[in-house]
């Protein structure tokens, strides 16, 4: 076990080899991975039961760039088997930029990851934590969207004493007006309509109210496999 460690300055920090016999039950806890050249956390095949908790991972994988810059090269834990967990571990790096290159790479495998300002991961399955918006009344509201190219989103809306409950399919192509397709099912008349819209590489939500006076709330989450 790796407690309370410091980790600044290398190349790569924590390295679980497969040969000549995969290490097991690795834990790295309550430690700070700070200015790693590439990968802080690096799994070989067939090395399970490694579990990163509670650790700050900040400037890592980048080449020595600051994160500031918004630049990603390596991710910054690699697993590559299952039965491996990254659990309430603070990054540096930003959802926006792990979209590109990602916080904790699986491989496919069935790996879990759970960052509160991110999503839960459970191997190729991603879910963002569920959120709650207020709407106004007789306006658009955009909602942004994270950084992902396809997904689903499942959200409820009360208006009043009225009550939907909806989901959107969608697919974001660059360039080009998402394509989505809903489905919905509502107590009465909720006065609310909705579409999808990108701007400034971002992709919005957008949900028009009608003016009849009352705001709305609105929760949501969206998922994703990738």
């Amino acid at each position: 076990m790796f407690d309370d460690c410091t980790f600044s300055n290398l190349f790569q920090a924590v390295i679980a080899p497969t040969a000549p016999t995969p290490p097991k039950n690795i834990k790295i806890v309550n430690s700070l991975f700070k200015n790693i050249y590439s990968s802080a956390l690096v799994g070989g095949v067939e090395v399970a039961g490694i579990i990163s908790s509670n650790n700050i991972y900040t400037d890592v994988g980048n080449r020595y760039i600051p994160e500031a810059n918004s630049v990603a090269f390596d991710p910054v834990i690699v697993f590559r088997a299952d039965n491996n967990y990254s659990v309430a571990d603070i990054f540096g790096r930003s959802p926006a930029d792990s979209a590109n290159v990602p916080r904790v790479s699986s491989a496919g495998y069935a790996v879990v990851s759970l960052s509160i300002d991110d999503a839960f991961a459970l191997g190729t399955s991603r879910q963002s934590p569920g959120r709650r918006i207020t709407l106004t009344n007789g306006i658009n509201n955009y909602i942004v969207i994270p950084n992902i190219a396809h997904g689903i989103i499942d959200y409820s809306i009360g208006r009043g004493t009225a009550v939907r409950s909806g989901t959107i399919k969608f697919v974001v192509l660059p360039g080009q007006t998402p394509i989505h397709d809903e489905e919905y099912t509502e107590s009465s008349n909720i006065g609310i309509t909705t579409r999808l819209a990108s701007s400034n590489g971002s992709t919005n939500l957008v949900l028009t109210l009608s003016n009849s006076g009352l705001d709305a709330t609105l929760n949501f989450d969206v998922k994703t496999l990738h």
